[in-house]
């Protein structure tokens, strides 16, 4: 298992692709990939993981039950990340702007004091 804090973002990404499709081309034509580099990308998960991901079966691939289950898995991590990396570009210098609209003698005291107090250092 120490092979899998090397493995690269793109090696699960593309064993993510090949399991959705059940097929190293189909995988590869999405990823812009040969069906070569696509299938090295596989054997060094699999070998990293020591177990086989994929079972020939005819011209397409198969997923045991676990396998499944851990491509389940990949597929949901990155769905996280890119969602979590999307809000994160949407953000300008890490947050936004909120107006509101009070009073200013209640703004500059009250307000002004409890906003200060929920700022975080820099």
């Amino acid at each position: 298992m120490e092979n899998l804090r090397s493995l690269p973002l793109p090696t699960l990404r593309t064993f993510e692709a090949a399991a959705r499709h059940q097929s190293l081309t189909k995988a590869a034509n999405e990823l812009h990939l040969t069906d070569s580099a696509v299938s090295h990308q596989i054997r060094r998960l699999e070998e990293a993981l020591a177990c086989a991901l994929f079972v020939k079966a005819g011209r397409g691939l198969i997923l045991s039950d676990a396998r499944k289950i851990f491509a389940k898995a990949v597929s949901g991590a990155l769905q996280d990340i890119s969602i979590t990396a999307m809000r994160l570009s949407d953000l300008e210098d890490g947050g936004g702007w909120l107006d509101i609209a009070c009073p200013r003698m209640f703004g500059n005291t009250w307000l002004a004091d409890r906003v200060a107090a929920t700022q975080r250092p820099l």
